[in-house]
């Protein structure tokens, strides 16, 4: 594949597929087997300049003032134990999504400054132990190919996508113009959210076979609204998600990935955040609510994926940090969450003088 020219493009030289699926413009072009051309205009200002490539120290203690930023990685054990923070892009103060790559070497997330919002989000990579950071492009919710040489995500506004994980000037191409939060499974298929008819569906997209599947009926979905930042079991089976019926209640639910006649729980967990992580052993699922013990503040949760159990809080993680989302690294024995930052407790003015 070429490299950008001299006009701001690049071109691709594509394989041949054919396929009638009703996907993006430029996947229809990629399965066409044509070649593509993606203006660099379609990126933002900071995904056109070459990836940064500063050295940053290693995970360690924090070293900001907990007013200076929203959110924070935070690299910890399983049981949320020993935190340390990543010291990387102090000035992206919005830092979230976090996943391990499939060989446990890099963590990609997204990023956005003060005074900005999602819609300027960047997607971000840097190497588990901290080092190396770089922004590779504009997009949230970024996962993995099961090889980590590809990375879905989203673009507001402009669906889900799919670029290389060296960054989009080396492949940029559209999988769906009206998808929303995507998540790769370790057998190669691509899960997101969009509505079909009346209300939200979850769409499976499988690029070999060139087919795009509806977990739920089109006409009849029993959400109103699915959430982003799902969760494939690891053998590609099921997926967790957090939805909305009808009705406005929020719940918890595990569908099979053939599609919801296979099997589908629905927990009434309706206070759970929009973001799961399922254990490499496939034993828990990783989720976020309010802690009523912990004044509230969110906090990780695990979930039995078999058993209709209450939530389990995780034991060792920090109560004055609001966690948020979190990804396993891929031997099951290290967490990296994004984390709000850290709640100081207020002194009662007599005890302050």
């Amino acid at each position: 594949m070429s490299r950008a020219n001299q006009q701001g493009a690049i071109t691709y030289g594509l394989f041949m597929w054919h396929s009638t699926c009703q996907w993006g413009p430029s996947f229809q072009a990629l399965v066409a087997g044509v070649f593509l051309i993606i203006p660099t205009s379609i990126w933002s200002q900071d995904a056109q300049k070459p990836a940064a490539d500063s050295k940053a120290a290693a995970p360690k203690a924090d070293v900001e003032k907990p007013d200076t930023y929203t959110s924070r990685l935070i690299h910890t054990n399983v049981d949320g134990s020993d935190p340390k923070q990543f010291t990387v892009f102090p000035e992206y103060t919005s830092q979230g999504s976090p996943e391990f790559s499939p060989d446990g070497k890099l963590v990609c997330f997204d990023v956005w400054k003060t005074g900005q919002t999602h819609t300027n989000g960047q997607i971000a990579l840097v190497n588990a132990d901290g080092t190396k950071p770089r922004i590779l492009g504009d997009g949230l919710m970024p996962s993995f190919s099961p090889g980590g040489k590809r990375i879905t995500f989203s673009r507001p506004g402009k669906g889900v996508w799919i670029m290389s994980a060296e960054g989009p000037d080396v492949e940029l191409v559209q999988l769906d113009p009206s998808g929303w939060g995507t998540s790769w499974s370790s057998d190669g298929r691509i899960a997101y959210t969009a509505s079909t008819g009346r209300g939200d569906n979850l769409i499976i997209v499988n690029i070999v076979e060139g087919t795009r599947t509806s977990i739920f009926d089109e006409e009849k979905s029993p959400y109103s609204q699915i959430y982003w930042n799902m969760a494939w079991s690891p053998d590609s089976k099921r997926i967790v998600f957090k939805g909305t019926t009808p009705e406005g209640k929020n719940e918890l639910a595990i569908v099979d990935a053939r599609g919801e006649k296979h099997g589908f729980v629905r927990r009434p967990f309706p206070d759970v955040h929009e973001s799961f992580a399922w254990s490499p052993d496939g034993s828990q699922i990783l989720v976020a609510k309010p802690c009523p013990e912990r004044g509230n503040q969110s906090q990780l949760y695990s979930l039995n994926p078999d058993k209709d159990e209450p939530l389990q809080l995780l034991p060792k993680q920090d109560p004055q940090r609001p966690a948020v989302t979190a990804s396993f690294s891929p031997d099951g024995k290290k967490l990296v969450s994004s984390c709000l930052m850290p709640v100081v407790p207020k002194v009662p003015a007599a005890q302050s003088k």
